[in-house]
C-alpha cells in the first residue's frame, strides 16, 4: 500500500469512527440529557462542553495552525460569529445545539480525508457531502431507535453545522492550504 493510500484509508477510517461515535451514542446521549435535565444540570453541562470546545479550538488555531498573520484571524471573525449565532438560535434545546459541535468536528475529519485526493474547493464540497450523508444516516438510525425519531429538521441542522464549519475553515485557510494543514 502506498503512503498516499495509507493516509487516505486512515483519514476516512477516522471520519467513519467519528460518525460511528455519534450514531452509537444516540440512545445514551438522549438518556443522559434527560437525566441532566431532570436535575437542572443540562444547560450548565452544555455550557461547559461549549466552553471546553471553544478553548480547544482556540488553542488549535493559535498554537497549532501556524497562521502567520493576525489578518487571517480577523478575516475569520464573521464566519465564526455566524457559526456561533446559528448554533445558539437554530434550535432551542441545548442537546440539539451540541449537534453543531459534533457535525463541525465531523466535517473537519471529512475534510482531512478529502484533501488526500481533492484539490481546492473540491475538498470542501467532498467533505460537506460526506458529512451530510453521515447526518442523514444518523437520522435514519434515530428513526430505528425506541426513544428517538427521524427528523428532517435535524438533517438540515447537521448540514448547516457542516457548511458553517467549512466556511470558518475556508475563511482561515482558503482553498489551497487545506492540504498542507492536514498532510502527514
Amino acid at each position: 500500500m502506498s503512503a498516499r493510500a495509507g493516509q487516505r484509508l486512515r483519514s476516512w477510517l477516522l471520519f467513519l469512527a467519528g460518525a460511528a461515535c455519534i450514531i452509537v451514542t444516540i440512545d445514551v446521549a438522549f438518556e443522559t440529557s434527560l437525566f441532566l435535565r431532570s436535575r437542572g444540570f443540562l444547560w450548565r453541562t452544555v455550557e461547559l462542553l461549549f466552553a471546553a470546545t471553544a478553548a480547544t479550538v482556540a488553542y488549535l488555531l493559535v498554537a497549532r495552525a501556524r497562521l502567520t498573520s493576525a489578518l487571517a484571524y480577523l478575516r475569520s471573525l464573521p464566519a465564526v460569529a455566524l457559526f456561533v449565532y446559528a448554533m445558539v438560535t437554530v434550535r432551542s434545546a441545548p442537546s440539539e445545539r451540541f449537534h453543531f459541535v459534533e457535525y463541525g468536528v465531523l466535517y473537519l475529519l471529512a475534510l482531512r480525508a478529502a484533501v488526500v485526493d481533492a484539490r481546492g474547493v473540491a475538498a470542501y464540497f467532498a467533505a460537506l457531502a460526506a458529512t451530510v450523508l453521515a447526518g442523514w444516516i444518523d437520522e435514519c438510525a434515530q428513526g430505528l431507535s425506541a426513544v428517538r425519531y427521524y427528523d428532517v429538521a435535524d438533517i438540515k441542522m447537521n448540514a448547516l453545522a457542516a457548511l458553517l464549519a467549512g466556511l470558518v475553515f475556508f475563511s482561515l485557510f482558503g482553498a489551497r492550504p487545506a492540504r498542507a494543514r492536514f498532510a502527514g
